[in-house]
């Protein structure tokens, strides 16, 4: 494997989930990329998260990794495929190491151990052997909701055919309204929006933001045309609003 030979190009960093304990417990995920014309097989690499202070400095002992596959299985990216790694089962909620969940729904790819965090910076790292008892680091995302100004329960997507760094914060878009997941809605009345799977141009759709962030908002769903209005965007939401019964 070679530096940007995979790309990060989705976060689910907070998804909104249930408050009732038997109800599915949406996972975080992140999305890989493979941009070239070759599949990639990812034996022996690892996913790596960090943590930093304000000054941007690393915060000792707060490194979390894991391996991802096993030693029998190893995740395979074939060329041209996005393909999403989740916490837990990502649409379905379902524990994968339950020994009656043969495999998750949407068949994406499960870790453990590795946690993300909406309340500060950190980045998450993809290292592969290097053929020579050491790692490459691959690719490496950079994120900080709170100071992007992200919000809960949207993924933050990041557009791979740009010339732009995803290791910077202000690169993610936060994701468009309209792109709704409806298995990922919860029992709270709570939707997560995102693309899973997808990878599009977020970043054609910018607003006009404030420059505290975030460094710019999806304003499409896959096939939307760019130039939406709020009041388009609002009416897209209202009616997607469930209504309540009563009784």
């Amino acid at each position: 494997s070679a530096a940007d030979e995979l790309i990060f190009t989705e976060l689910m960093v907070s998804p909104h989930r249930s408050s009732a304990a038997e109800s599915p417990q949406f996972a975080e995920w992140f999305e890989l990329y493979n941009p070239g014309a070759e599949e990639l097989e990812l034996s022996g690499c690892r996913l790596v998260r960090e943590r930093y202070d304000d000054l941007g400095e690393l915060i000792p002992d707060n490194t979390q990794s894991v391996f991802l596959g096993t030693e029998l299985s190893a995740p395979v990216l074939q060329a041209g495929e996005a393909r999403g790694f989740s916490k837990g089962c990502l649409l379905s909620g379902d524990d994968p190491a339950d020994e009656e969940a043969v495999a998750c729904a949407e068949d994406e790819y499960t870790y453990t151990t590795v946690s993300l965090t909406d309340s500060t910076t950190e980045s998450l790292s993809l290292r592969c052997p290097d053929g020579a008892a050491g790692e490459l680091l691959i690719d490496k995302a950079g994120y900080d909701m709170t100071r992007t100004g992200l919000r809960k329960g949207r993924t933050l997507q990041f557009d791979p055919s740009s010339n732009e760094d995803n290791a910077d914060p202000f690169q993610w878009c936060e994701a468009s309204l309209l792109q709704d997941i409806p298995a990922l809605f919860t029992l709270d009345g709570e939707h997560n929006y995102g693309t899973p799977g997808e990878v599009g141009p977020c970043a054609s759709g910018q607003l006009d933001l404030p420059a505290s962030g975030p460094g710019c908002r999806c304003t499409a769903g896959p096939g939307e045309p760019p130039a939406l209005t709020f009041a388009a965007l609002l009416a897209t939401l209202l009616l997607r609003r469930p209504r309540r019964r009563r009784g």
